[in-house]
């Protein structure tokens, strides 16, 4: 507005362009065409952002929740039957062997979940991720009945990494007959 906000618009008298809103004069001039304009271009773009999809985390979650064998043997993988998620270009899960490979270098971060009932001679129980046939990290539950999980950030520095979840424990476990037996996502951490 360039100051002329007149009540009774019959009596304004001011030389720009003018709207009558709400029985009052507005004045119209160019200063505030401009910001008015802006303004709209401005919100116009917020919504064309809002409405693009914008996938900032990029990883594969995969699910254990029936099995045809309840023992699992020992430094067997884990062997998931169900992919919740796979928003990833470079990762891609084999259901006959268990292996997620990478394709890319860069950090991911795995965290996983598994539910046993025992093991026939130990007293606890463990698994953990294997990282090209050797063992990163391992989480150790220390009765052999429930659920243990574990985290591991690890950098991949070579493409074709290949990840599983192994039985760490001597002997075989005899895994839940829970709805969610185990679960393991891998996601890219920039």
């Amino acid at each position: 507005m360039c100051g002329c906000s007149e009540r009774n618009f019959e009596n304004c008298n001011c030389s720009h362009s003018r709207i009558i809103w709400r029985r009052r004069c507005i004045c119209w001039c160019e200063p505030i065409r401009v910001r008015v304009r802006e303004r709209r271009e401005r919100r116009h773009s917020q919504n064309q952002d809002r409405n693009r999809c914008h996938c900032l985390l990029e990883g594969i979650n995969v699910q254990l929740t029936t099995v045809d064998d309840e023992l699992l043997q020992a430094g067997s993988p884990v062997i998931f039957n169900e992919i919740l998620t796979d928003n990833s270009r470079f990762m891609s899960y084999d259901h006959e062997t268990g292996v997620i490979e990478i394709f890319s270098c860069g950090n991911y971060l795995i965290d996983w979940s598994v539910a046993t009932v025992g093991s026939k001679k130990e007293c606890s129980v463990s698994f953990g991720v294997e990282v090209n046939e050797e063992v990163k990290a391992s989480s150790t539950l220390p009765t052999s009945v429930g659920q243990l999980s574990g985290q591991a950030l690890i950098c991949v520095d070579h493409t074709q990494t290949r990840i599983r979840l192994i039985n760490t424990t001597d002997e075989e476990v005899q895994l839940s007959k829970f709805t969610l037996i185990a679960n393991l996502r891998i996601v890219a951490v920039e």
